[in-house]
């Protein structure tokens, strides 16, 4: 199964991307604007996206993960180079749709569909720039991020949704088939190996997206409800007190035990927060 993976610098670039564009949208809606962007704000955020585009991706829409081009090994964790990963193509989806950008969508989602997407409807976690490295493994959270994107897509082009929708169905309807343990949302599933990931981190649990997918007839609803009520409870569970504000890092799906890593991932604790807000 895949493991926990650091955090990119490529995966940090357009997660500050994406949080701009947030900024921008929640600034320009405010009618008392007590921190109205400048002039400066509005270039870094341009040179950024720049950057991103023309030196961070390739000609086909596929953002590397580093900008020096360094090889991976198959087995290797830790992705860097010119590796790509689908989590780095949902936040790029989420940034084109917040910027209301539908060219850089549906480019995107192109070639996410065409290089990612699985027979089952699930993505692949990462791929080679050149596609000679091209696992079978998929991370759930990635997944949901992606499909999330799609069906507010669908809300916000209407125009394009038949576009969208037979990808969402197909997701929609294997969900609980590979992408549950115990009633539980899991970490990922070996489509070589034909096997669940039985643990599932608490920076993986991703109430909205379960939300958004409960609401596709195709899907398993009470199923997914189920999960989400198990994974609140978790997340509960998780917390390490108001003194140390930070949250336990795995479940063991087969024994439904919280394990604590040696080690705190700062990150991880913050995507926790982010998904519960």
């Amino acid at each position: 199964m895949r493991k926990s993976y650091r955090r990119s610098i490529a995966g940090i670039i357009i997660i500050g991307v994406v949080i701009g564009a947030i900024s921008f949208q929640w600034y320009t809606k405010q009618e008392a604007k007590q921190w109205p962007l400048t002039v400066q704000d509005t270039m870094n955020a341009q040179q950024l996206r720049t950057f991103v585009t023309t030196q961070l991706m390739n000609n086909e829409g596929g953002v590397y993960t580093n900008y020096l081009d360094i090889p991976i090994e198959p087995e290797d964790v830790i992705t860097q180079g010119h590796a790509i990963l689908s989590e780095s193509q949902g936040l790029l989806l989420e940034y084109a749709r917040l910027m209301e950008d539908e060219k850089l969508f549906f480019d995107t989602w192109a070639y996410t569909k065409t290089h990612f997407q699985l027979a089952s409807g699930f993505f692949r976690w990462r791929i080679d720039d050149d596609f000679t490295n091209q696992t079978q493994f998929t991370a759930t959270i990635d997944d949901l991020k992606i499909i999330e994107q799609l069906i507010l897509a669908c809300e916000q082009w209407p125009e394009q949704a038949n576009i969208l929708q037979p990808s969402i169905e197909l997701f929609a309807k294997n969900f609980i088939t590979y992408a549950s343990y115990n009633e539980f949302m899991n970490n990922g599933y070996d489509f070589a190996q034909d096997a669940k990931s039985s643990e599932l981190d608490t920076s993986y649990v991703h109430l909205q997206g379960l939300a958004l997918l409960q609401q596709q007839h195709i899907a398993d609803q009470s199923a997914i409800e189920t999960m989400k009520i198990q994974s609140e409870a978790f997340i509960e569970q998780s917390y390490l007190g108001d003194e140390f504000p930070f949250y336990r890092q795995r479940l063991l799906l087969d024994t439904l035990s919280i394990q604590t890593k040696p080690t705190i991932n700062m990150i991880e604790s913050l995507l926790v927060v982010k998904n519960l807000a």
